[in-house]
């Protein structure tokens, strides 16, 4: 019998942003272990069909005909999980979403780019890119920048986790805010540099995913706590592309800092993303394995 996929389907869910980001790249997988699948999906907000739908287009529109958005149960249910204790039995599975997060992204286009660099008034300024950050990461952000401007000319694009605690003695003509939810992935394509967000001293020390911006070979600040995918960050730091600062100082320096990156850096980050593909493909055959049980 073939497994194809004639005749199954599956719903997805993917609550929460992190997830929805990583849903393109295991439907890109399940489809290509079973062409005709049909995938409901039913997205908690209208922006996270956007960005999925986008994401989908950019890796291969044709994905977009297996996937219905619509909020109706398949044969098999697959949720997408912020935590590793996954929960699976019999017509459910639950995946972690951190080992996908690995998968290899497809670039933004120069086009893409470029309209990004218009949208924020980019020019030849070296740009800053910091996000998710908490409350307590805004003014020391914003206090790198302005150093970093007295050196070179820096323009700082901040993308705070909750855009209501911003107030005004924050605000500068050398810094913006970002405060449309979704759009941190992109910003990395335009950045020289990047902080890492809920990182910082007197954060909840999660951590943004690291993995966003190491895709695009640009030097990684982070503040140095972090529990959240272990690995990513683990990994990147022994690399050489993540550099960890825990004062003021040393984060003005690290964003300041316009030395390129050494090419043994890019290869060791190279070799040490590469060994961690597949997880997506390993997801896609376990979903068909027990789809067809």
């Amino acid at each position: 019998m073939a497994k194809d996929g004639t005749g199954k389907s599956i719903t997805l869910t993917a609550s929460i942003l992190g997830a929805v980001r990583q849903a393109p790249y295991l439907i890109r997988d399940i489809v290509a272990c079973m062409p005709e699948i049909q995938i409901y999906m039913d997205p908690r907000k209208e922006f996270h069909r956007e960005l999925i739908i986008e994401d989908l287009q950019r890796i291969d529109g044709a994905l977009l005909g297996n996937v219905c958005f619509e909020d109706r149960i398949g044969d098999f249910f697959v949720d997408l999980a912020s935590d590793n204790y996954a929960q699976n039995h019999s017509g459910m599975m639950q995946i972690h979403v951190d080992p996908l997060k690995f998968e290899y992204r497809v670039f933004l286009s120069d086009r893409e780019r470029d309209t990004l660099r218009e949208t924020y008034g980019v020019t030849n300024e070296r740009v800053i890119v910091a996000g998710s950050l908490r409350e307590q990461e805004i003014d020391p952000l914003v206090q790198a920048v302005r150093y970093a401007n007295q050196i070179t000319p820096t323009l700082g694009i901040l993308v705070p986790r909750y855009p209501e605690f911003l107030t005004p003695q924050w605000l500068s003509e050398r810094v913006v805010f970002v405060i449309e939810k979704g759009g941190l992935q992109e910003l990395y394509a335009i950045a020289d540099v990047t902080f890492i967000g809920d990182t910082w001293h007197g954060t909840e020390g999660g951590g943004q995913n690291p993995l966003e911006p190491a895709f695009y070979d640009i030097p990684i600040i982070s503040g140095p706590h972090w529990s959240n995918n272990m690995d990513a960050f683990e990994g990147l730091q022994h690399a050489g592309l993540l550099r960890t600062v825990n004062n003021q100082g040393c984060l003005n320096e690290a964003l300041a800092s316009t030395s390129p990156l050494e090419k043994s850096v890019l290869e060791r980050t190279r070799a040490f993303l590469d060994s961690k593909q597949g997880a997506a493909m390993e997801a896609a055959q376990e979903i068909q394995r027990r789809l067809y049980h």
